[in-house]
């Protein structure tokens, strides 16, 4: 079986996987209809609707609530503690304009996806690794520049994490070692923080900056050479 996941239910790579997949498909999405859902044998809606912001997060949330439910996670206590992230303190952040984000095992889609928020929502330098990947040669490139953030994981994972978080300080970082609960949650301090990023330095985080002509016209150069 084929989980397509697909916000607005017509990402073309998504549709050209559905159409050359040969068994069953099942689309986690924000609309009941369109062309990925034509081809599939199941849709699940995850959210009540398309979001406005470019900036995706409810949508983000949700859809990796709806896969952990569809194999069979017990996703009922998540709400509640995503209210708790949102009511919780935001760590303290300067002017630094260069981001690193690490995780490891299962936190590392979330680092994945809080770099791509502080990229479009307040347009910093982000960059995500896996835990060990970062304490070899990318750390060569890390220093009092940087602000980090480490996910802390559990077990060994948290041992390197605390080893990284370490290291990154040694550098001189500003390094935040955070507990992880579950992707739901832990995502949700980097939703925050690119709105407050964006807020505190005067840029736009819904439209991940397409309003400027200039990235709006890379965005079309993009465009126009894939359909070539």
């Amino acid at each position: 079986m084929l989980v397509l996941v697909s916000h607005e239910g017509e990402t073309p790579l998504t549709l050209e996987a559905a159409r050359a997949w040969r068994g069953p498909r099942w689309l986690v999405t924000g609309r009941a209809d369109g062309p990925i859902a034509d081809l599939c044998d199941e849709v699940v809606v995850c959210t009540p609707g398309i979001e406005e912001s470019w900036c995706h997060t409810a949508s983000y949330t949700c859809a990796v609530a709806a896969i952990a439910a569809l194999h069979g996670e017990d996703i009922g206590w998540l709400p509640g503690a995503v209210e708790e992230a949102l009511a919780a303190d935001l760590p303290v952040v300067g002017e630094q304009e260069r981001f690193v984000v690490a995780g490891a095992g299962r936190a590392l889609p979330t680092a994945h996806e809080a770099v791509l928020k502080l990229r479009e929502g307040a347009w910093v330098a982000a960059e995500a690794y896996e835990t060990e990947q970062l304490l070899h040669g990318y750390l060569a490139a890390v220093d009092e520049s940087v602000r980090a953030f480490v996910l802390e994981g559990e077990g060994l994972v948290a041992e390197r994490a605390a080893a990284a978080a370490a290291a990154l300080r040694e550098l001189g970082c500003e390094v935040d070692l955070l507990p992880t609960r579950h992707p739901v949650v832990d995502v949700v301090l980097f939703q925050r923080l690119t709105v407050e990023l964006a807020e505190q330095r005067g840029r736009e985080p819904d439209r991940i900056r397409r309003h400027d002509p200039r990235w709006a016209a890379a965005a079309a150069a993009a465009k126009a050479d894939n359909s070539a």
